[in-house]
């Protein structure tokens, strides 16, 4: 599979259908997040993009949080 972009070294894929979303690949892991960032047309990609790395910033806090 191709990916559109990575971001501290998760992958994302963009989809663009009757709604914006993201699908993200945590790094050397072959399942993507249950978590799937979307947005309206309207409301457009730089809010997609604001939300998919929110969600990767949280993923990352959770993952380094001692247990």
């Amino acid at each position: 599979m191709q990916f559109d972009a990575t971001y501290k070294e998760y992958r994302i894929k963009w989809r663009y259908t009757d709604k914006l979303a993201a699908i993200i690949w945590p790094p050397d892991h072959p399942l993507a997040l249950s978590e799937i960032p979307t947005a309206t047309h309207e409301e457009g990609r730089g809010v997609l993009e604001a939300r998919t790395y929110a969600v990767i910033d949280a993923h990352i806090e959770k993952m380094n949080r001692p247990k």
